[in-house]
């Protein structure tokens, strides 16, 4: 995580994630413990990379929960399908947003140049659903 890298426990209220670089998965947070979101700004962060995972802002690959927060303008540079401009989900992360905007998320390739410019989601829980915006 260029901005944030948490194992542990972690609430953000109110806060701003913002101007932050990783070569791999998360530029902005990479989490694999607990992570909250409360009416926070992720922006302007990014991956580097484009042979890795992508999650411009936030990488998950524990459990994180987003209220009332913005992610916008992150990017992925990840080329494979990958991408996930503003939220790499991977298989073993359980994600939760609820009343959040996403906007003007990029990633490089695979799931960026149609779908997945917000969200990539690898779950194996809801049946392996594929990118999705």
């Amino acid at each position: 995580g260029g901005g944030i890298q948490n194992a542990g426990l972690l609430t953000l209220k109110q806060s701003t994630i913002a101007g932050n670089s990783a070569a791999h998965a998360g530029g902005g947070i990479h989490n694999s413990g607990t992570l909250t979101i409360t009416q926070s700004t992720i922006s302007a962060n990014n991956t580097t990379d484009t042979t890795d995972r992508g999650g411009g802002g936030l990488f998950n690959s524990g459990t994180a929960t987003v209220y009332q927060s913005t992610f916008s303008a992150n990017t992925s540079a990840a080329m494979l399908s990958d991408g996930g401009g503003a939220i790499y989900n991977a298989a073993t992360g359980v994600l939760t947003i609820v009343n959040a905007t996403l906007a003007l998320n990029s990633a490089s390739g695979g799931s960026g140049g149609g779908t997945g410019r917000g969200v990539h989601h690898r779950s194996l829980r809801d049946g392996g659903c594929g990118p999705r915006d």
